[in-house]
């Protein structure tokens, strides 16, 4: 009988002669979990991102963007990309369209599209801020006895503006809310005029201010 136990127990897997189930099942599971750890490792994505600048007009900044614009791809491939830009977006501000890069590889997912903006200057306005700055020139005339003068905004709306007499090259007048959009919100900077005085060259030193009148040096009747 005790023979007979020996030899069972010398079959045991489980016994300390058979199978040493720590050190083993150790083994076993440092080994599936490498194979599981390569097995599951995701595979590096080809398709790169993208980027570029988009040089936006002051318009543009004023109205926003939505349109299509083309892209060049790795291997001289291009594609046509709608893109949105928000009002009022800021010069250096960076915009990702996900899924809008490289797509040379399928199967992979798309790379991004990263968008700079470059704001760009206008012959005739400049962006402060949110606010819209511009020069209007009014005649020596006008600025020495008053009267009214129309200047246009950006976005082609007009406002009318009471000269006071005496008025100062360098005098600036505010028109709130008549600015470039605030990104994000409802809000909008303001207009702010400059005035500018143009001395005409008179030749005859007794020329009166109604000899400027009626040689037309002014703008208001």
């Amino acid at each position: 009988q005790h023979q007979r136990d020996n030899l069972y127990n010398s079959h045991d897997p489980f016994s300390q002669g058979g199978f040493n189930t720590r050190d083993d099942f150790a083994e076993f599971e440092n080994a599936f979990n490498m194979h599981f750890k390569q097995r599951s490792q995701p595979r590096p994505n080809p398709n790169r991102d993208i980027h570029i600048n988009y040089n936006i007009t002051l318009d543009e900044v004023y109205d926003g963007v939505n349109k299509d614009i083309q892209i060049k791809l790795p291997g001289n491939q291009t594609t046509t990309v709608n893109i949105k830009i928000p009002k009022g977006i800021k010069s250096g501000n960076k915009i990702k369209f996900s899924g809008c890069g490289d797509n040379t590889y399928k199967g992979f997912t798309p790379g991004d599209l990263y968008v700079t903006v470059i704001e760009q200057t206008h012959h005739k306005y400049v962006r402060q801020e949110n606010n819209c700055c511009v020069s209007h020139t009014i005649d020596v005339f006008t600025a020495m006895v008053g009267g009214e003068v129309e200047v246009g905004s950006i976005d082609g709306s007009k406002y009318k503006l009471k000269i006071k007499p005496g008025t100062q090259p360098g005098s600036r007048f505010r028109i709130p809310e008549a600015g470039f959009p605030i990104i994000n919100t409802r809000k909008t900077g303001d207009l702010i005029i400059e005035l500018k005085v143009k001395v005409p060259a008179i030749a005859d030193t007794n020329t009166t201010i109604q000899d400027l009148k009626e040689e037309n040096y002014h703008n208001v009747k």
